[in-house]
């Protein structure tokens, strides 16, 4: 007989303020469980039985060293679905004409989980960032010598953390940094031009962990200028 092609292992209800980010229907496939209907964003990534994170995922903007509170709730902008990988946008409102919109990418065969804000603020005013996920208390943070990847274990398992936004070596001036502090695992970033952004890449294929690798930030340019950070 013919197999029956399973559903999408993934689910996104935007009414619920619910979204589900699966990589397979594999009973030690990863899921990253999304809620969003107020102003925060909880998560919680689990694999199997084992959960590695759960709570709220924080975020706090300042302009001109003034914080600003947000209004209204998380809203749903963007969903997909497909062979590749699963992808939610949210977007919130802040006070001062800031807007955060934020993305989550979980990569069904790479296996890899992208995390970023993107800050959008008033043109030429300066912006300071920190964003936080939750970690249990019991969760090492391996923070490397020389770069500014940390590895985080937890159920028998490393993830790679990179902060992509940042200068990868520690020799180099940053205008942020990636932590471990008492609350979780803490991103702090600033700009001087009302524009920010802030990823995460998390690697959750821990075989990857002994192979080489690198990142570098890219100087876009058009027109033969090289463009901003802020565009």
């Amino acid at each position: 007989p013919r197999r029956r092609k399973l559903r999408d292992a993934s689910l996104h209800a935007e009414e619920a303020g619910v979204a589900l980010l699966r990589t397979s229907w594999a009973r030690r496939s990863e899921l990253l469980g999304v809620t969003f209907g107020d102003e925060t964003v909880q998560t919680e990534l689990v694999r199997g039985g084992d959960r590695f994170w759960s709570g709220n995922w924080g975020c706090q903007v300042s302009v001109d060293d003034r914080p600003v509170r947000m209004q209204g709730e998380w809203q749903s902008i963007c969903w997909m679905s497909d062979e590749d990988a699963v992808y939610l946008e949210l977007e919130g409102k802040f006070e001062g004409d800031v807007t955060v919109q934020r993305q989550l990418v979980l990569a069904r065969e790479d296996r890899f989980l992208y995390l970023a804000d993107a800050v959008m603020g008033p043109v030429g005013r300066k912006i300071d960032y920190e964003g936080r996920l939750p970690l249990p208390a019991d969760a090492e943070v391996r923070p490397a010598d020389e770069t500014r990847e940390l590895y985080l274990s937890g159920c028998e398992r490393d993830f790679l953390v990179l902060p992509l936004a940042l200068p990868e070596w520690r020799s180099e001036v940053a205008d942020g940094l990636l932590e471990r502090d008492a609350e979780g695992l803490r991103l702090t970033q600033s700009a001087a031009d009302g524009r920010l952004y802030a990823p995460l890449f998390i690697d959750l294929d821990s075989r990857r962990n002994s192979k080489p690798f690198t990142w570098r930030r890219l100087t876009v340019g058009e027109r033969r200028q090289i463009l901003p950070p802020s565009v």
